[in-house]
């Protein structure tokens, strides 16, 4: 599973754009500090969508 890091709590689902001629498409959760403070986590012309996970 790709996650920000480990010691994060994630509260997003962030599915990318895949490779071309690849039906992978990347997902990543992130916490919200590191979606709004890690700019490569917000790359407008790469992302899908973003879903907020929610929590128990």
């Amino acid at each position: 599973m790709n996650v920000c890091d480990e010691r994060h709590f994630p509260k997003y689902k962030i599915v990318y754009k895949g490779a071309k001629k690849s039906n992978y498409t990347p997902n990543w959760f992130v916490c919200s500090n590191c979606l709004e403070s890690k700019q490569y986590f917000y790359d407008e012309n790469e992302i899908i969508k973003i879903m907020q996970i929610e929590t128990l």
